[in-house]
């Protein structure tokens, strides 16, 4: 997840325009009915008519230690 996200914030690196990252996390249940994090983090770049959002969506198991559930991982995005 590290290395995707790192890829869209080095495309924010100009000094022109707005950017921002969206940081979300919600009661949610799995697939299995279990309670978890439902996360998603989204970087998002506005500048002129280029106006992008893109990031992953996740869940985490819930309690602690907040274990990735590596097949609810989701590419998220539009611009």
């Amino acid at each position: 997840i590290g290395d995707f996200i790192a890829g869209f914030m080095a495309e924010m690196g100009a000094r022109t325009g707005h950017n921002w990252i969206e940081i979300a996390a919600e009661p949610a249940h799995a697939a299995d009915g279990h309670i978890v994090w439902q996360c998603r983090v989204i970087l998002r770049r506005q500048h002129g008519e280029e106006e992008w959002g893109w990031g992953v969506g996740f869940q985490l198991d819930n309690p602690p230690p907040y274990t990735l559930l590596k097949a609810s991982v989701r590419c998220l995005g539009s611009g």
